[in-house]
């Protein structure tokens, strides 16, 4: 069974069902599950429906990277490989879900969040966490929570590369 946009035969109108090859489709419809045959979509609207059905995955190679030197005050240039293209990608909630890359001697200064609270989750390497000014060993697998109107800083002081991912989420 596959997601996709159909047009709805009963409502001549467009709307997302889950059909299988033979296009018997199953459409929620009043928060009930309806199952009926949706029509034939046009060849453009296959190519539509096949955009928005990638969209719902993206490639790595479709990630935004961005080099930021001295980030926060900090050393060395932060690579910071966005996963989402916006807020609106998590529903206005947070501005940023990424992945993080210290290579050796970098680091992100010291900063407060004041309308945001920022989760690090290490997935490779060492680094040190200042957590509200107490400077703590974080290694892979370590999960960091900085919550709203505390503040923090990371730094890479190994020869290793850390790797972390970073979620921002809105007070």
């Amino acid at each position: 069974m596959n997601r996709k946009t159909v047009k709805n035969d009963s409502k001549n109108r467009s709307e997302k069902g889950i059909c299988d090859k033979k296009n018997a489709c199953l459409f929620l419809s009043y928060g009930k599950i309806e199952q009926r045959r949706a029509q034939q979509p046009a060849r453009n609207q296959w190519m539509s429906v096949l955009k928005e059905e990638t969209e719902m995955i993206r490639g790595a190679r479709d990630c935004k990277i961005e080099y930021r030197e001295h980030m926060r005050g900090g050393d060395g240039v932060v690579v910071i490989t966005n996963y989402i293209n916006g807020p609106e990608e998590l529903n206005d909630k947070g501005r940023l879900f990424a992945k993080i890359t210290l290579n050796p001697g970098c680091s992100i200064g010291y900063h407060v969040h004041e309308t945001d609270a920022e989760l690090f989750y290490i997935m490779k390497g060492t680094a040190e966490y200042n957590d509200n000014g107490q400077i703590r060993t974080v290694t892979a697998g370590d999960v960091t929570i900085c919550p709203s109107g505390e503040g923090h800083g990371i730094a890479n002081r190994t020869e290793d590369i850390v790797e972390l991912t970073a979620v921002i989420v809105y007070k």
